[in-house]
């Protein structure tokens, strides 16, 4: 994993993923515990908390949780997000492939791809295991994650959109994906252009290696840390099957 991702581009996140549904994600969430907890679930560690978006409205449900991001910046945004809605929520940075947060939850999750982005040998298996070590036997683990056989059915394409920011500045997002099917990734380069009203213009650009894995190897690298799956479905539909389709794959797992 690149651990420059999200570092400069990260004051534009929420304004690129400002249509995304995070409540309903949550929902998707929270069907999961319902059907697949062995008992009530309390306390949860979202690993890749980005900017909060799954933390807050989780914490405004109730729940007691916690967020680890790699991204000082986008957990100075989180936790001002937290603050402004009068939210309480515990916000830590650190590596996902190696935090130690002190304590156990009843439920781990890691939303939006951040799995995927554990790209390298080895890195993934070790973002599973700190998971596994948060967690007592019978707790939950939640992710999603590219579907390969999506992925290879449908092929990366490139896109392109532009935003109108909160001080009237444009931001240009443009986004080239090249698949490497032997190490089973997508080098993702994003490229971003903001310019001011004054007609500015300032210029940043990341590379995001990105993963991706078929449900029979998911099922295994969760085997292997300690972990039963459970369940493997559409995302965010907890009762649609998975197909070529889909391009995002949920797996619940519970530890063994």
């Amino acid at each position: 994993m690149s651990d420059g991702i999200f570092q400069d581009q990260g004051n534009f996140y929420d304004l690129f993923y400002e249509s995304k549904d995070y409540e309903d994600e949550c929902n998707f969430v929270e069907a999961a515990f319902g059907r697949f907890a062995a008992g009530k679930v309390k306390t949860v560690l979202d690993l890749g908390c980005g900017t909060g978006g799954h933390v807050l409205p989780l914490a405004a449900r109730g729940y007691e949780m916690t967020g680890v991001d790699l991204s000082q910046t986008m957990l100075d945004q989180a936790r001002r997000k937290a603050a402004q809605a009068g939210i309480t929520a515990d916000f830590l940075q650190g590596d996902v492939r190696e935090v130690e947060v002190g304590q156990t939850f009843d439920a781990v999750i890691s939303m939006f791809v951040v799995m995927g982005y554990q790209a390298q040998e080895g890195e993934m298996a070790a973002a599973f295991a700190t998971a596994r070590r948060h967690l007592e036997e019978g707790g939950l683990f939640l992710f999603d994650i590219w579907n390969g056989a999506a992925v290879m059915a449908q092929k990366p394409k490139a896109r392109e959109r532009e935003f109108s920011d909160s001080k009237g500045g444009i931001v240009t997002r443009s986004v080239t994906l090249v698949l490497d099917e032997g190490k089973q990734v997508v080098e993702v380069d994003v490229q971003v252009r903001r310019v001011s009203p004054e007609g500015e213009a300032e210029e940043s650009e990341e590379n995001h290696i990105v993963r991706y894995l078929f449900r029979e190897q998911a099922e295994t690298l969760l085997r292997d840390v300690g972990f039963e799956t459970v369940h493997i479905c559409a995302f965010p539909d907890i009762n649609r099957e998975l197909s070529d389709d889909d391009w995002n794959m949920s797996v619940v797992a519970r530890a063994a």
